[in-house]
């Protein structure tokens, strides 16, 4: 196999000027660098949406959102649209995602393919503002962190290939 592991981050509602990498030299963000420096980093993307399930939808389908049917937040993605979890797990990839908004609950479809799909929420909406239940982003990283030292704690689970979406909303 050509990759071994594949780690998609989603930053949502964040501005790629608020970001190191991406030019931002008054704000430290010392992961993401570091990230960046040894991945893939995208210098020159458009999201297909405006609402967060709406462009994760066209992110995990490769399809525009009338293709898809996914206009904005709280519908359903069908299920004859095939995700990039799918694939990977068709392809041998253990496929797990870690959720930090509810526009990305399970109940929309978006979890297609995902063996693991971690949607605990720390904070209600209404909650000190939140318009909709969410969590912060070292709850997903933890949540992350957790499961992935579960499964290399197993045997053999070190030689698996793996799909690991961190959303931070």
């Amino acid at each position: 196999p050509r990759y071994r592991h594949v780690v998609v981050i989603s930053l949502d509602t964040t501005r790629a000027d608020r970001i190191g990498c991406y030019g931002a030299g008054e704000v430290l963000t010392p992961a993401i660098d570091g990230l960046a420096e040894e991945g893939v980093r995208f210098a020159d993307c458009t999201s297909a949406a405006a609402t967060t399930l709406a462009s994760h939808a066209s992110l995990f389908t490769g399809l525009v959102p009338p293709r898809h049917g996914i206009p904005r937040n709280g519908y359903v993605l069908d299920e004859e649209n095939a995700t990039l979890a799918q694939r990977l797990d068709e392809a041998g990839f253990h496929c797990a995602g870690f959720i930090g908004s509810a526009a990305l609950t399970a109940r929309t479809g978006i979890d297609a393919g995902f063996a693991h799909y971690d949607e605990d929420f720390g904070i209600a909406a209404g909650e000190g503002g939140a318009d909709q239940s969410q969590r912060p982003g070292t709850a997903v990283t933890a949540a992350l962190l957790d499961h992935l030292d579960a499964q290399l704690a197993r045997d053999g689970a070190e030689d698996a290939r793996r799909f690991l979406f961190a959303h931070y909303f």
